[in-house]
């Protein structure tokens, strides 16, 4: 149950405090993340040889994908406030959703062979993260060199002292640590392809990564956009299960370009298998995928416990491609629109 209520002039208000968590409790922290992407393409055009064609490959359905990501923290060792050694427990790492693919739906999930897993990490003499699996047996070719060793919230905080209506800006590195975008990438690392035939012989049936789905969007792509944003310590209080948090409002907006994504033909690698085959003839002179998006929401932050509670953002982006091909005299030409909306929801309890 969750009340909001207005603060006046409370004394952190009148004397300023620096908002950042306290690793020198005895705790461990679970920190519950999901990342919701849904979209649509709304719009499509190809030319052949200057000549509009209607229709397309594999139809403008709705696409959307859900990623879960659960860990455990528990500081083993802190120096000045800092900790030095964490134990990480790998609790989730999930990601489930549909894809449309000539017009039908078909469900998908991936799981990755880094959940379950318990790793150590701790700081060399020379600063440099290390990485111990304490339980569980390594993927081959994991790479978890670019892991916090703190929470990734924290990018979010100002780190300076502040007062209630202070606002701070945010830069793209802090959004990108600090959203979690990152995590996708390491914790799954390349996708893996189990495929099947299906009743007329098309592949991707039994897909098992494919993840991102037709358009790419996912938590790795997303860290290439330019991201800026604002924070601002708010007069209001949530209170969520007993503990009373400060609101701490986000506006978040981000652009750019995706990376070009590899194409390929038959069954190839370029995350379209089977829906792009028929232009494999073709070869690809110019390809690229703007996006644009806006996030708002709101970190809520416990004083009394010098931590994150929840992290609740959503929004909108829309994602423009465009494709210019050859094959000897023949050109080609595809542009497309898609709409999509984001969600992203993280959740903090204290053991």
């Amino acid at each position: 149950m969750k009340t909001i209520t207005c603060l006046l002039l409370s004394p952190l208000a009148l004397f300023g405090t620096t908002i950042s968590t306290d690793y020198t409790a005895e705790r461990s922290l679970r920190v519950e993340r999901v990342m919701t992407v849904s979209s649509e393409m709304v719009d499509m055009v190809m030319v052949v040889d200057g000549e509009e064609r209607e229709g397309g490959f594999g139809g403008g359905g709705a696409n959307e994908r859900e990623l879960t990501i659960t860990t455990i923290d528990e500081v083993l060792a802190h120096d000045e406030g800092a900790p030095t050694k964490v134990q990480r427990t790998l609790e989730t790492i999930s990601m489930e959703g549909s894809m449309t693919f000539r017009d039908e739906p078909q469900d998908f999930e991936r799981s990755s062979e880094s959940e379950g897993l318990v790793l150590v990490l701790s700081l060399a003499e020379n600063g440099d993260l290390e990485v111990e699996v304490k339980d569980g047996d390594e993927p081959e070719g994991a790479d978890f060199a670019s892991l916090l060793m703190t929470q990734e919230i924290d990018a979010l905080l100002s780190g300076e002292e502040l007062e209630e209506g202070d606002s701070w800006d945010l830069d793209a590195e802090a959004l990108v640590a600090g959203l979690g975008l990152g995590l996708e990438g390491t914790l799954f690392g390349r996708a893996e392809r189990t495929e099947e035939r299906g009743e007329r012989g098309e592949r991707g049936g039994g897909r098992r990564g494919g993840g991102g789905g037709r358009s790419g969007f996912n938590g790795t792509a997303m860290s290439n956009l330019d991201w800026e944003g604002e924070a601002t310590w708010t007069d209001e209080t949530e209170d969520v299960d007993g503990v009373e948090c400060i609101v701490i409002s986000l506006e978040i907006e981000a652009e750019g370009t995706l990376p070009e994504r590899e194409f390929g033909g038959r069954g190839g690698r370029g995350g379209g298998g089977g829906l792009w085959s028929p232009l494999s003839i073709y070869s690809t002179s110019a390809l690229e995928t703007s996006v644009e998006l806006e996030l708002e929401g709101q970190l809520l932050w416990s004083l009394k416990e010098q931590r994150a509670v929840s992290l609740s953002l959503s929004g909108d982006f829309v994602q423009d491609m465009e494709r210019n091909m050859s094959r000897g005299d023949r050109e080609m030409s595809m542009s497309s629109t898609t709409e999509g909306e984001i969600e992203i929801e993280v959740t903090i309890s204290a053991d």
